[in-house]
């Protein structure tokens, strides 16, 4: 067979290869890579994908190794029509959106428990990891309200991608049909698909199987009924300190403990039907006991957050609903730190952009927002740009939802088209606007190859900077972990790679591809300067592109703005 496929069955975006090559009927050989004996680390392997990841496909003289790159490909190559990935411009951005929220969201948040597990041998999954999974969901069902599939009225390549990382997460998380009964009757309807039996089925449910086996492998056992707060407290103290715990419930009402003090509860084991007024009166002597120590302290006990919060909290969610706490009474919550930084980011937005056809929501310290004005001044296309003030929480406004239901920057509109993936507005700028077709080409090889490093950024440069912006800006942290700065090192070795091979990232001329690794390597080197002579081309590559016009113009002043505010948060 001409089509080969580097594969694991258990990797999503193996199986969402396999169902694309099932749909579009293209006969294929499946070679099994063995990660664990360390098979795609041999030099042969290398040698086809320096980023030592599954899948890889070779097709004669091709071989591309991201997923939604293949599934582009094998689309445009062997798909006996259009429908699912469109030819028409507006209706292939959507899709390609969709792709790229697939490998910056979805598949990462995946990605964070499995990878932990299956190859670090963790045995719990962090609360927030599956609060992330949740939020997955939540986007998830915000498309599914405005559209019957992912992208469109129909299928699209875009389900299918989804679809592989979807059914995973269902299994370890499983998706609330009463919350989100979109994504449900979605997810239901595809996994029915003969594709899906024959390609995904057996792969997802083995993954699944095994995230759920080591994370039940160890752990505390948790004796406890959630409407207790004593059990409450003890939950949230696990979660907190990462302990593991398999909760047994406990029917009080049963008679399963006898527990002397319980016989104490009135309203509960007595069956009073009035809540006597000497007990409201206490609940208040609490409240205000609680307000003499906060008048204090930050918390109950110091000026940070210990278990005595904890303890409390579980009690006075409880007893605020028999008696609601007195705002008036209660003292002034702060004020976030947030909201002071965009005051000083506003000198930033000095240009004027009025009576323009595109619309650009953005703020110039972001790398996506960068990349994409990169691109207009590039492609010769007048914009108006509209600051968007992330730490006021104008991305969380109704207007600001109903174009961009993830809450990111940037979001272009051009006439009736919103977009709200930075590499998906990109390419649709270059199909639309580009004078030529040099910076993302027609030709379906080497368009393959650029959308291949295009999703390489979004899945590993973009992520890698977004890991120690998110703790630094949004969790507080002083200190910049040693993991992220091996990722970072990794993301260069990774480009080192690439530009071993050819003169720029996807080719031997420039593409988008290499615009929008711009506009993010030009932090990663603040926060990891480049080593000339360990990452020559890498560090040669960069130094030519930051000298260019459009990088000076569109690019120089936000990456300072954003270097500037890293030292700010890492120092104050």
């Amino acid at each position: 067979m001409g089509v080969k496929l580097y594969a694991l069955d258990m990797s999503p975006p193996v199986r969402a290869c396999m169902m694309a090559l099932g749909v579009f009927n293209v006969p294929f050989e499946k070679i099994l890579v063995n990660v664990q004996g360390g098979e795609h680390l041999t030099p042969e392997y290398l040698k086809k994908n320096p980023l030592h990841t599954i899948p890889v496909l070779e097709d004669g003289d091709i071989t591309i190794h991201d997923s939604h790159a293949i599934l582009t490909y094998l689309a445009d190559t062997y798909g006996k029509d259009d429908s699912w990935y469109p030819k028409d411009v507006k209706k292939r951005t959507l899709v390609n959106q969709k792709l790229f929220f697939n490998a910056g969201v979805m598949f990462q948040k995946l990605r964070n428990i499995t990878y932990n597990i299956v190859l670090k041998g963790k045995k719990t999954i962090e609360p927030e990891l599956l609060d992330g999974v949740t939020e997955g969901y939540e986007f998830m069902e915000a498309f599914l309200s405005r559209s019957k599939y992912i992208a469109a009225d129909h299928v699209t390549i875009a389900d299918i991608a989804i679809l592989s990382t979807v059914s995973t997460q269902d299994l370890i998380l499983p998706i609330d049909a009463q919350k989100f009964p979109k994504l449900k009757a979605w997810l239901e309807e595809l996994k029915a698909t003969p594709y899906c039996k024959k390609y995904n089925e057996e792969g997802a449910n083995a993954l699944g199987a095994y995230v759920k086996k080591s994370v039940s492998s160890m752990g505390v056992k948790l004796y406890a009924m959630d409407f207790s707060p004593p059990s409450r407290a003890c939950m949230m103290a696990c979660d907190i300190f990462g302990v593991p715990f398999e909760k047994i419930p406990v029917d009080l009402f049963n008679n399963e403990h006898l527990s002397a003090e319980f016989l104490e509860y009135y309203v509960i084991q007595k069956g009073r039907k009035t809540l006597e007024q000497d007990w409201l009166d206490d609940i208040v002597e609490a409240y205000g006991f609680l307000e003499a120590f906060l008048s204090k302290t930050k918390y109950i006990a110091a000026d940070h957050i210990t278990i005595a919060d904890l303890a409390i909290l579980s009690f006075l969610t409880t007893l605020e609903y028999i008696l609601p706490v007195d705002a008036k009474k209660s003292r002034e919550a702060g004020s976030g730190v947030y909201c002071v930084v965009f005051d000083i980011l506003r000198n930033i937005y000095t240009e004027i952009n009025t009576n323009m056809g595109v619309k650009l929501y953005v703020m110039d310290f972001s790398p996506p927002s960068r990349a994409c004005m990169l691109t207009c001044e590039i492609l010769g296309i007048p914009f108006e740009k509209i600051p968007v003030d992330l730490f006021k929480g104008e991305n969380l406004t109704p207007e600001y939802l109903e174009k961009n239901p993830l809450h990111t920057i940037p979001v272009l509109e051009d006439g009736d088209l919103i977009l709200y993936d930075s590499h998906a507005i990109m390419a649709y700028l270059a199909d639309t606007y580009g004078k030529d077709e040099s910076w993302y080409p027609k030709d379906v090889k080497k368009r393959a190859l650029v959308n291949q490093k295009l999703f390489f950024n979004t899945a590993v440069i973009y992520r890698r900077l977004r890991n120690i912006t998110y703790y630094v800006f949004q969790k507080g942290r002083k200190t910049l972990e040693q993991d992220w700065l091996d990722d970072i090192t990794e993301g260069y070795d990774f480009l080192e790679a690439f530009l071993s091979k050819t003169k720029y990232i996807a080719g031997d001329h420039i593409t988008i591809a290499d615009v929008a690794i711009l506009s993010h390597l030009t932090n990663h080197e603040y926060i990891l300067p480049i080593d000339a002579k360990k990452y020559p081309k890498t560090s040669a590559w960069l130094e030519d592109f930051k000298a260019t016009p459009y990088a000076k113009k569109r690019n120089e002043e936000g990456a300072k703005a954003l270097n500037d505010l890293l030292n700010k948060f890492l120092t104050s």
